[in-house]
């Protein structure tokens, strides 16, 4: 896709599934309030209220960050082109005339027995152009966005697992997926950059990190 300016009239346009930005505000919520909370009653006495209040309002910051970019983030079609901006992208469009195929397919979560359905159009090489992944949309708008194209939806009779949907369709895949190292990598530092920077902010407070006397 080449990279555009938004449209400002659509045939068609979807956003994420709302329940996610509910789901975060709640986990945000979860964590934040009994962390800061702590930091506010056993730092403020110690002469860090600075420091907490800082780290308070890069928090909101960054949460605040990732609302707005996922308000962005939509996929529309226009009279003859499918535009679509990511959660970290600009806004990227592709002919319609383009498309080649259009396919539904439902694939296995990791570690559930349940599937999500992924819809994926793709030139006549083969290629991706676009896939919407169950995960952060519906399957209605999935649907919603195959309609408005020009060719047959082909609906995969039985769920797959996701070696199998890539095996199928290697251009689906994007480039961390299928490298269990760079996500298993992923989540080492920022599980290891979060309690670092909570540990320290408790170092700073005088708050007892271990059970210790």
């Amino acid at each position: 896709m080449a990279i555009v300016e938004e449209h400002a009239k659509w045939r068609v346009r979807v956003v994420p599934k709302k329940i996610l930005v509910h789901n975060a505000v709640l986990s945000l919520v979860l964590i934040w309030l009994p962390v800061f909370g702590s930091l506010h009653v056993l730092g403020i006495p110690k002469g860090m209220g600075a420091l907490v209040l800082t780290a308070e309002l890069v928090s909101l910051a960054v949460a605040a960050f990732a609302y707005i970019r996922y308000r962005m983030t939509f996929i529309g079609v226009t009279g003859d082109q499918l535009t679509g901006r990511g959660f970290l992208s600009l806004a990227r469009s592709a002919p319609l005339s383009s498309v080649e195929s259009v396919v539904l397919v439902e694939t296995y979560r990791a570690h559930a027995t349940d599937s999500t359905p992924q819809l994926l159009l793709r030139d006549r090489d083969g290629k991706r152009i676009l896939r919407m992944r169950g995960t952060f949309w519906t399957e209605k708008s999935m649907r919603t966005i195959a309609g408005v194209i020009e060719r047959p939806l082909v609906h995969a009779a039985e769920p797959v697992t996701k070696k199998e949907f890539f095996d199928t369709y290697p251009s689906a895949a994007y480039w961390f997926e299928n490298r269990p190292s760079v996500t298993a990598l992923f989540v080492v530092i920022t599980s290891v950059a979060s309690l670092g920077v909570v540990l320290g902010l408790m170092s700073l407070a005088g708050i007892p990190i271990t059970g210790g006397n």
